[in-house]
């Protein structure tokens, strides 16, 4: 594998080795009838404090109600009144990057927070938007006819569909609904009764002694400062122990939900029950008790828990700090008091605590992982939202101006209503001169508003790089960006004596310039159902491009990402036919042969292949010398371990699909060994917890493979 297709590898794989871990944000001061949708195809439930968000949740407040959403990078957002909001776009790039875009429905709400430099972050309303770029509060307001972003602090990038212009600290942004053209930019700031709750909240969390001990966190900070207290100890240094009594014990009081894209999270009752259930671990001392010790990273964790299970039975309880458990072994905390149990059947998504007084037999309990993943219903594809008033929850650039995504074209520019005002167009307003006029817009121009995509573009890799013989020269890529003149000629494409794909020397080239500009437009395409178009007029215009190889890896990877996996099995067969070590398709194929409803042979056999061919090669494709210049021994090594679990999964669960349970439990033996804690939300393409399940299931259908009975 080349250091090119290497660092496709690396950069593009949506859901690839490193990919970032999951964002998730947390409920905190609620008041009043709050209510959370997690998901398009979840019911709504009542919000509770401590609650985990993750992104395209919707928040929605009733009348009179109040609610406050604490973000990972410190910002705070709150809603009051009849409201609702999406947290749309809540991602962290490979880069480190965080991406945020707040859209509201409708109602009244605040938001407070700077973000860093390198973040992107965005408020919606209907008809426009706002960019924070630094320290900045902010009232957002949607009714049915107005949209209005009033900037009580700082500056904000305002953008709608006829201008884009800062709004200073002092000012308020007014759009009409009915009339998106038209806008008005006043020089003052309606009061409104609410506004006096939310600079309370922003007071409260604004200092916080416990951020001086956990410097790189910045969300839960100030409930920690309320109920308890931080020591230095000697054997564990600063740990902060809660106001809680003698009798009281860790990851007991609450509950466990479960989200798809965390498995089963702890979700606690105590009002300080975030931090210390998510980002560290708990330890027993002697002389103080439970203590909490911050973990070193920043990556939540669903919950940092030993399991057992018996029959209709679950039971969870601290893991102790430092401590790498895989249910191979006795939990250093493990003890019956320590331990709290449920009642468990099959599909689960909510896991609560039985009474104490309810005494359960654990005589045939064994250790796991984690319970059984609930099993997926294919009904959630079909679920669907209404389309918010702000637009769709993905911001996309049609045209210039701010459109939406799903609409089919955008609307044509409206005929100015007067001439252009040269001078001074937003003066100051004047309460007592009745209505502010609004500002005329200028004939047929429309100002191009910076919003991001929240899809990452990435350039396929060069078939074309080297030179010919057993050498490797320079990475280079067929689309390097040629204003004028004639589209870039690639090197010729290299014999390759192992593969038997060519005969000699092949220089790729593009057939005309109309090609080159085709492949420029998908590359710069952020729209996956706009991309799979203008894939489908390439492969129609020019059935024997040079570039084959590269249209199919883009074709695989927009199928991926729109949850087409029949369509990556097959596209990946003909890649990997032309190119038995094309990595990115393997990968691919790998991981979508899962998602099958009902895979067939031929798809378990193409899956198997690509599984098969991936364990072949890993020494090949994770070489040192393939190693990209910019990524380290110690993330080379990790991807090697990823890709090693993915592949290994992946053969297992055929075999289990084709009832071979001795291979099937033998593989996935091997991935609890390599990776006994993968969850997506800590960058895997697994998840040791559903892998479990599948275990659990060979090894009931008679798969040879020892349990580890849990002692009374």
């Amino acid at each position: 594998m080349k250091a090119a297709d290497c660092t496709l590898f690396l950069a593009a794989l949506p859901v690839a080795l490193v990919a970032a871990p999951v964002r998730v944000a947390r409920i905190g001061e609620l008041d009043g009838q709050v209510e959370v949708q997690l998901h398009p195809f979840d019911a709504w439930r009542p919000a509770v404090r401590n609650l985990p968000l993750v992104e395209r949740a919707w928040v929605r407040s009733g009348p009179g109600a109040r609610v406050e959403m604490e973000l990972d990078e410190g910002s705070a957002v709150r809603l009051t009144g009849d409201a609702i909001c999406e947290l749309s776009d809540y991602t962290r790039l490979s880069t480190g990057q965080r991406v945020t875009l707040l859209s509201l429905d409708h109602g009244v709400a605040y938001f407070t927070g700077e973000p860093d430099r390198r973040d992107s972050f965005i408020l919606a309303v209907p008809g426009a938007q706002a960019t924070v770029r630094g320290g900045t509060r902010v009232r957002l307001e949607a009714s049915e006819s107005v949209s209005q972003i009033a900037v009580i602090e700082g500056r904000v990038r305002f953008s709608s569909p006829v201008a884009e212009l800062d709004v200073n600290e002092g000012q308020t942004a007014r759009i009409e609904n009915g009339n998106h053209p038209r806008f008005f930019l006043r020089r003052e700031i309606a009061p409104f009764d609410s506004d006096r709750w939310s600079e309370q909240r922003d007071r409260a969390l604004a200092t916080s002694a416990s951020s001086g001990h956990l410097p790189d966190l910045f969300f839960g900070l100030v409930d920690l400062d309320a109920n308890g207290a931080w020591m230095q100890t000697e054997d564990l240094g600063a740990v902060w122990k809660p106001k809680m009594n003698s009798n009281w014990t860790p990851y007991r009081d609450g509950k466990w939900m479960w989200y798809d894209e965390l498995g089963y999270s702890w979700v606690g009752n105590e009002p300080w029950g975030w931090l210390p259930f998510h980002y560290g671990r708990w330890m027993q001392t002697s002389n103080l008790g439970w203590v909490w010790l911050p973990g070193k990273g920043v990556v939540f964790k669903p919950g940092e828990v030993y399991w057992l299970r018996e029959a209709n039975v679950v039971g969870w309880g601290p893991l102790a700090s430092g401590e790498t458990w895989s249910a191979a072994s006795l939990p250093r905390l493990y003890s019956r008091a320590n331990t709290t149990l449920a009642h468990f059947t099959q599909d689960a998504r909510v896991i609560a605590p039985v009474d104490p007084a309810e005494k359960l037999s654990t005589t045939a309990a064994v250790f796991v992982i984690a319970p059984p993943s609930p099993a997926w219903d294919s009904a959630r594809f079909d679920a669907v939202r209404p389309v918010l008033r702000a637009g769709s929850t993905r911001v996309v650039p049609l045209l210039p101006g701010v459109t939406y995504e799903g609409m089919e074209a955008p609307p044509e520019p409206p005929a100015p209503d007067a001439p252009p005002i040269p001078p001074q167009p937003f003066a100051a307003a004047d309460a007592s001169a009745g209505p502010i006029a609004p500002v005329a817009e200028p004939p047929e121009a429309y100002y191009p508003a910076a919003v991001y995509t929240g899809i990452v573009v990435v350039n396929p890799p060069d078939r074309a790089a080297g030179t010919s013989g057993s050498g490797a020269g320079p990475a280079r890529r067929p689309h390097l960006p040629v204003p004028h003149g004639d589209p870039p000629r690639p090197e010729p494409k290299p014999k390759d004596a192992d593969a038997g794909k060519f005969s000699g020397s092949k220089t790729q080239q593009w057939r005309d310039r109309a090609e080159y500009d085709l492949y420029q437009s998908i590359l710069n395409e952020h729209g996956s159902a706009r991309r799979l178009s203008l894939l489908t007029n390439w492969k129609e215009r020019y059935p024997a491009s040079d570039f084959i190889q590269a249209r199919n890896d883009l074709f695989i990877q927009t199928y991926s990402a729109v949850g087409k996996p029949e369509m990556v099995l097959a596209v990946g067969n003909e890649a990997i036919h032309a190119d038995p070590q094309d990595f990115t398709a393997m990968y691919l194929m790998a991981m979508n042969v899962q998602k099958l409803p009902k895979p067939t042979a031929d798809q378990l056999a193409a899956g198997q292949r690509a599984a098969s061919g991936m364990l072949d090669n890993l020494d090949m494709f994770f070489a040192t010398n393939q190693k990209p210049s910019n990524t380290s021994d110690v993330t080379w090594a990790e991807a090697r371990t990823h890709a090693e679990a993915l592949a290994r999964t992946t053969i297992g669960w055929i075999a289990l699909q084709e009832k071979d349970n001795q291979t099937a439990a033998r593989e996935f033996t091997k991935v609890l060994r390599i990776a006994p804690n993968a969850s997506s939300a800590n960058g895997w393409p697994i998840d040791t917890a559903q892998v479990s399940a599948w275990l659990g299931a060979a090894m009931a259908r008679g798969g040879a493979i020892r349990q580890v009975r849990v002692e009374r």
